[in-house]
Formats: structure tokens, sequence, C-alpha cells
């Protein structure tokens, strides 16, 4: 970010080229929602309540935030050691609760499961299926259940309907207009 005259701050790029600056800008506009949705996460008090975060906890270092619960629709890193369990599970059942270590000295263990949201199919199994993070084993098991509750359907406009949450999609909506 660059400040102009007035205290306007714009995005600078390096590149001279339509393509590269779209790329660029993209990137960075990227970094800066991001930078925000943790700000609004970090403020954000529950109130005894839940707050589902769409991907994983921000800051695996911060247990002390009650109520905080992630919400992860990739599937690239595995978690179990045998994820068959997961080809039958039945739509709105989790898997059995599993603690995700630290990955550093920083951070702190969270709890995880996965969540069928909607029934799968022989050709993908992973329809439906989200993977779920929270501080507490309570935490955990209430987002499951606010997580089906928001769950949208095939009718909802959502490329990603079967596993996006219903509230995730209508706030990108809003963003994006």
């Amino acid at each position: 970010m660059m400040e102009l005259p007035g205290g306007l701050e714009v995005l600078g790029v390096q590149s001279i080229h339509a393509r590269e600056i779209r790329i660029d800008a993209m990137a960075q506009l990227q970094d800066v929602r991001a930078q925000l949705e943790r700000a609004v996460i970090a403020e954000t008090d529950t109130g005894g309540g839940l707050l589902l975060i769409d991907g994983r906890l921000a800051d695996p270092s911060s247990p002390d935030r009650p109520g905080h619960v992630g919400v992860v629709k990739s599937h690239r890193t595995r978690y179990l050691a045998d994820e068959r369990v997961l080809y039958d599970l039945p739509e709105g059942h989790t898997s059995a609760s599993f603690i995700l270590v630290p990955r550093s000295v920083n951070e702190f263990c969270r709890h995880s499961c996965y969540l069928r949201l909607w029934a799968g199919d022989q050709d993908d199994w992973m329809h439906g299926l989200i993977r779920l993070e929270a501080w507490s084993r309570d935490d955990l098991i209430a987002g499951a259940a606010a997580a089906f509750a928001w769950r949208q359907g095939a009718g909802s406009g959502d490329p990603r309907w079967d596993r996006q949450l219903g509230g995730t999609y209508q706030v990108e909506e809003i963003l994006k207009a």
C-alpha cells in the first residue's frame, strides 16, 4: 500500500502489463481482506455464542477465544490415517473428533471433526463434507450443529453449495456488490 497526499491509500504494483497488474492487485486485495477478517475475528466477543469462521482458525496461538469454530471446505491436508471412515458418513453426522497437534511452539491443540452436510456419492466421497476445528470439544459439537443448520441447497446459486455455509455465501455476495 502507498499513501497519497491527503491520506488516500492505494495499491502499488510492480508490473506494466495489464494481466500482471490485475494478478498483483488481486493478491494485494486478498491480503488486505485477510487482515481485515483477522481483525474482525479478534475483536468479536461471542458472548457465550458461536462465531463460525470461513476457514481454519486464523490464529492457532489464541485458545482464549471461546466460541470460535473454523469451517474448512478444502481437503488438501489429510488428518485421518484411514479416510475410508468418511466415505459412508451419513448426512448430518460427524466423524469421531480428533486433536490437531501444534505445528510450532507458539500453537495450541485444537479439536476437529468432519461433518457431512449433504449425502456423498460414489463418484465424489468429499461431496458435502467439511472439517470443523475449535478450541474446545463443546464448541466443536455446537459448531457442528450450527454448521448443519446453516447449510445451503443446490438452488442457492452458489457453485460450492454442498460445502459452503449459507451465511458465508451471502457475505461474499454482499462484498462483491
